[in-house]
């Protein structure tokens, strides 16, 4: 029996859909480290994005605004967060798992100043859930 094209564009849209992992709730006031010395705190609101207003995250001592986004697929979190002055552009990216009420991973920092040199370090992240 042959079955018509939309008939099985249907069941593979189907199959992908189911396919997608549930996310984790991550809502919530979060706190942690970026490796030994830096911090971040942010509030993930209920659709599972990080708030970029209630977001703060230290580099160097330096205590700028950022531009975030965020996503959250199966148990896995990432953000990626940018700053920008006249010196100095920040990306922070960070990957996680999460596990209850905190989270694990990684971060990345890199800083480009005006004349295009680029510094980039990274290292273990850590937060928990306040």
């Amino acid at each position: 029996m042959r079955r018509p094209p939309f008939a099985l564009l249907a069941l593979l849209f189907l199959f992908a859909a189911c396919s997608q992992p549930e996310p984790v709730d991550v809502s919530g006031q979060w706190s942690g480290q970026l490796g030994d010395t830096d911090t971040i705190a942010f509030t993930v609101d209920e659709t599972n994005e990080v708030d970029p207003f209630d977001f703060y995250a230290t580099y160097q001592d330096e205590d700028l605004l950022y531009e975030v986004s965020s996503s959250v697929r199966g148990d896995r979190f990432t953000l990626t967060a940018t700053a920008t002055t006249p010196e100095l552009s920040l990306t922070l990216d960070v990957e996680a798992t999460v596990s209850g009420d905190s989270m694990t991973g990684t971060y990345e920092f890199r800083a480009t100043n005006a004349q295009g040199g680029t510094f980039t370090t990274g290292g273990t992240f850590a937060a928990n859930r306040l």
